[in-house]
């Protein structure tokens, strides 16, 4: 008997390109996150040192549009960070997707192997039997 051949191995293939693809996506994504996270977190402690030291009266004024200018861009940070929190949510959405894409298709596989491997077992146990019954009559004979 033949050896097994899966037909859609060119789509398994595909689906797992496009599986490694989107974890490559959702990796970069993931990474330009934490690094927003910590540009966030370096500017927070940017501020809070900001506002603990201490400065004469006259300096004071242009302390407080240091810490303003900070805090604005504080802000674009957090509107950029929540932009990616989407972006995150629906790099994470293509993965899932894709491994689910995947997955059905290995699934496909096993269960066509499984009836590959019951079918060869039957034709074999038919080929022995036909031996035997060979052997069996040219002995009585």
């Amino acid at each position: 008997m033949k050896k097994f051949k899966f037909k859609l191995d060119a789509v398994m293939r595909l689906r797992s390109h496009q599986k490694d693809l989107a974890v490559q996506e959702l990796a970069e994504v993931l990474s330009r996150y934490t690094t927003l996270q910590n540009q966030i977190n370096l500017l927070q402690a940017e501020i809070s040192a900001a506002r603990l030291q201490e400065l004469p009266v006259h300096l004071g004024a242009q302390r407080d549009l240091f810490l303003q200018r900070l805090h604005v861009k504080m802000h674009h940070y957090q509107a950029d960070l929540r932009s990616l929190e989407l972006v995150l949510s629906e790099k994470r959405t293509a993965v899932a997707h894709a491994q689910s894409a995947l997955r059905a298709v290995e699934k496909l596989k096993e269960r066509q192997f499984a009836e590959w491997q019951t079918e060869f077992q039957r034709q074999e146990d038919r080929e022995l039997a036909e031996v035997a019954s060979r052997k069996t009559g040219g002995l009585m004979a």
